[in-house]
């Protein structure tokens, strides 16, 4: 008879895995969006800079980085699901797929946050225009 507590810890990792690859994945989105939204302002002369004392780049960075060195500790958790000798093949295998999808969702974040600092140090107008219609 299968331990039902164990089930169900399965179960809620599966779920917390899940809905952490989708906040991942949107936080991507989001930041993939802003990025093409401000590399579409032209270029300005004198350097007028939306971010002149890279206080936004250095936050970015700042996330990159523990974005970074968070993934070594979630790859060594994806590795201790097969070191539990109480779960059977079919949990590790929810488990690793779970895992390597949050695991993608992770990787955009870093990627994400670097492309955006690449356009903040290109000159850029101080003040935005409104936008247009619905964003896509």
């Amino acid at each position: 008879m299968p331990d039902l507590r164990l089930v169900w810890l399965v179960d809620e990792t599966m779920d917390a895995l899940c809905a952490e690859a989708r906040l991942y994945r949107n936080m991507a989105v989001l930041g993939r969006a802003i990025t093409a939204r401000i590399a579409l302002f032209p270029v300005e002369q004198p350097e007028v800079y939306v971010d002149a004392d890279g206080t936004l780049e250095a936050k970015l960075d700042e996330v990159a980085s523990r974005f970074e060195s968070l993934l070594s500790t979630f790859t060594a958790k994806k590795g201790a699901v097969n070191q539990d000798s109480r779960l059977r093949a079919a949990h590790c295998d929810m488990l690793h797929s779970a895992y390597d999808a949050d695991t993608a969702a992770r990787t955009w974040t870093p990627c994400t946050s670097r492309a955006l600092q690449a356009v903040l140090r290109v000159e850029r107008p101080s003040r935005l225009p409104a936008p247009r219609g619905p964003a896509r």
